[in-house]
């Protein structure tokens, strides 16, 4: 994983002439909205999952800090 900062650093120096666009996106695992693997099966993480905040982390903390990253440039 790479903070906005550090992808931008990586990239510039093969683009430093064109425009870099960064977005964050909150990812499946961020909302735990993918399936479990059979490591996280059981009743302790079926209340985990469903006592996770989605909510809060969607609407309060957004896309911010999500930990999916689309970059995009054109050369």
């Amino acid at each position: 994983m790479y903070t906005t900062s550090e992808a931008r650093a990586l990239l510039g120096k093969y683009f430093a002439n064109y425009p870099i666009q960064i977005q964050l996106y909150l990812a499946a695992g961020d909302l735990l909205t993918q399936k479990s693997s059979s490591k996280y099966r059981g009743r302790k993480w079926e209340i985990a999952k469903a006592l996770y905040p989605r909510w809060f982390v969607r609407h309060i903390l957004g896309e911010r800090f999500g930990t999916g990253m689309m970059i995009s440039t054109m050369k």
